[in-house]
């Protein structure tokens, strides 16, 4: 990269604008590098497991951060239940206008299991949870990562599923998969391809036209 910092302002701003600007962590070669050492990557053998349930569906990943935070508390990474769950339906919708009403789909939540949680609300939507116990473990943070990437639809918040979709290809123009949706601003670049957080406060339908 070669820029030159502006006064006042920091190298990661520098490094965010440019990338912004110039898509360049984005480009095939590059991703394609960093989705190789991602699953490519070894794990403990309990942890080398295929988490999906069937292969004949449309496959949903949700990173939904827990545990560590709640409510008034990190407000800037807080995202509430119901708009995870708003999010969710949305994608259902968007892969019913994509590939038919007929299209199975499964929804799996990766978060945590500590702290004060309660998944009751998910109800039926949510096909399976994955949930890390309070001391994180590397290997399974590597299988959660694996998924992430291979995801036919990716809803990342945080810094722990961002880091990882960066290594998802671009969304086919046949189809718009891979999807990815980033529900949250903040200093890490989007791909020009992904969904914004916008589509939980804004008109989602619009969004999902404009890509058809």
């Amino acid at each position: 990269l070669h820029f030159v910092p502006k006064n006042g302002v920091s190298l990661w701003q520098s490094i965010y604008d440019y990338e912004r600007r110039n898509q360049s962590m984005f480009e095939d070669g590059v991703v394609e590098n960093w989705r190789r050492m991602i699953l490519e990557a070894k794990v403990k053998p309990e942890f080398d497991e295929e988490l999906w349930l069937s292969n004949d569906t449309v496959r949903i990943a949700a990173h939904v951060r827990r545990g560590d935070i709640y409510p008034g508390q990190r407000n800037d990474v807080w995202v509430g239940d119901d708009q995870v769950i708003a999010l969710i339906e949305m994608a259902k919708y968007y892969i019913r206008q994509k590939l038919g009403d007929d299209k199975k789909t499964e929804v799996h939540i990766f978060s945590e299991s500590y702290g004060h949680v309660n998944w009751t609300r998910y109800g039926s939507l949510v096909d399976a949870f994955h949930l890390a116990p309070p001391q994180g473990d590397f290997d399974r943070n590597l299988r959660d990562w694996k998924h992430f990437v291979l995801a036919d639809v990716l809803i990342a918040g945080n810094t722990f599923s961002k880091v990882p979709s960066y290594a998802r290809p671009g969304a086919s123009p046949d189809d718009g998969f891979p999807l990815t949706i980033s529900w949250r601003r903040g200093l890490m670049p989007a791909r020009n391809d992904w969904i914004s957080w916008k589509w939980i406060s804004g008109d989602w339908e619009a969004v999902v036209a404009k890509r058809s």
